[in-house]
């Protein structure tokens, strides 16, 4: 039987050795395809136009089933327009919350002005609140915590995180939560409270190996930080049993980084490659603005591709898995652009964008309610349509907007998506999971 199909507008097609690779942003990671030297032709001239195919054919199934052919009168826009509206409507809170602005660190490319302030007990008290009064609005809870070094705020995580879980579990509401730190005081004690208030997640910053890191990622004193931080993460991969806990380790690459890629991956695949929890994050150093990262200009990577050729040659048991986010369908889009997403400051002002601190749309007060200027919140959620966008390949996993705060607080509504990187990306992908190949 003859049916009446036409190629995917979200199909990306990489050229890899004398094969291609198949990806779709719509479908993400889950839909890569490896096609073999053999069939290239033939798939590339599917792929390329509207046409009728033979439904019984094995390769025709495989790519409709992967979303790269669509039926011919399918609407896959709207269906854009429609997910869209899912993911940033989704009723599930999340809350950044700021513990304090102060940090331990004086990281070389750092944007914050580390005063020394901590959350106002009115404000934890009002974060509580908040989640006690609305808790029924939502179909789960997830709080971020975040900073400054959000470790040095330990008794603001302690005096949220415990009434919150209780506040949950009496509403039957799932809850969880995250942690973003340098790691310096990711002590075993710190660990096991951690992990006792639902922490599920912990991303830390080791900036590739012991000289680099410790040049980039300082203490305020200058002492080196590398060492400590390591044997933070070697006591959870010897010693925390919890199968849900996950770590990523971050690093943020400069020009400085390239000659060593090889070192850097090494020493981590070795120290953690076999505790499948870890995973390894790498992306550029980039200008946020201050004054310290302007000394680095002349060695910040404005090309990721290149980075991800050469991880892609060295992988082994431990995977850039958080890099793959981006390749999702809505990965790119920031969560910022989420209705019920929140970052709570040390003051109690609300704000959209985890970086903008100073531009708040609102105030939360210590009897839970959360006062919002929904003009000002209305910008962050609704984009703005650009005709380049329009029929991009790339616009089911960023619909169609990536910085809303570049363009509410810069005007800038260019698009910074470099589509090698991205090419450079999907083959990294490609052969870190488990692919299906025609």
């Amino acid at each position: 039987m003859k049916v009446e199909y036409k190629p995917s507008m979200f199909n990306r097609i990489v050229k890899k050795d004398q094969s291609i690779v198949l990806y779709n942003s719509f479908g993400g990671t889950g839909s890569i395809l490896h096609v073999s030297e053999d069939k290239v032709k033939r798939i590339v001239e599917w792929l390329s136009k509207e046409r009728e195919y033979d439904n019984d054919n094995s390769d025709f199934q495989l790519l409709s089933q992967y979303g790269y052919l669509v039926p011919a009168n399918f609407d896959e826009k709207n269906l854009r327009r429609f997910r869209y509206m899912q993911q940033v409507t989704t009723n599930r809170l999340h809350l950044v919350v700021h513990t304090t602005k102060a940090c331990n660190f004086r990281c070389s490319y750092c944007y914050m002005d580390f005063e020394p302030e901590m959350m106002r007990p009115q404000i934890q008290q009002g974060v509580v609140n908040y989640i006690r009064k609305t808790i029924q609005k939502f179909k789960s809870v997830r709080i971020s915590w975040f900073g400054g070094e959000p470790l040095l705020g330990m008794n603001v995580i302690e005096n949220i995180s415990k009434p919150v879980i209780d506040i949950c579990r009496s509403q039957k509401k799932p809850y969880s939560s995250l942690i973003t730190t340098n790691g310096y005081n990711l002590t075993p004690e710190n660990i096991e409270k951690l992990i006792s208030y639902h922490i599920t997640h912990i991303a830390v910053t080791i900036d590739g190996n012991k000289e680099l890191h410790d040049s980039q990622r300082p203490l305020a004193d200058g002492s080196p930080t590398f060492e400590r931080i390591v044997d933070n993460l070697k006591y959870i991969r010897d010693h925390v049993k919890s199968h849900t806990l996950t770590v990523s380790i971050r690093t943020n690459v400069t020009q400085k980084h390239m000659a060593q890629l090889d070192d850097y991956y090494r020493f981590f695949n070795d120290t953690f490659g076999s505790d499948h929890r870890f995973s390894l994050f790498i992306r550029p150093v980039a200008d946020y603005g201050g004054i310290r990262v302007k000394s680095m200009k002349d060695f910040l990577v404005h090309d990721m591709h290149t980075v991800y050729d050469r991880i892609s040659c060295l992988q082994d048991r431990i995977k850039f898995f958080p890099n793959f986010i981006d390749l999702e369908m809505g990965g790119y889009t920031c969560t910022a652009r989420h209705l019920h997403k929140y970052t709570v400051g040390c003051d109690g002002a609300i704000s959209k964008c985890d970086e903008s601190l100073l531009e708040p749309i609102g105030q939360l007060y210590s009897n839970g309610y959360m006062e919002i200027n929904e003009d000002e919140h209305a910008k962050w959620i609704i984009g703005v349509s650009r005709k380049e966008c329009e029929d991009c390949f790339f616009s089911g996993s960023c619909f169609m907007e990536l910085c809303p705060k570049a363009r509410i607080l810069n005007n800038c509504i260019k698009c910074p998506v470099n589509f090698a990187e991205i090419d450079s990306l999907i083959l990294l992908a490609a052969d870190t999971y488990t692919t299906r190949i025609l």
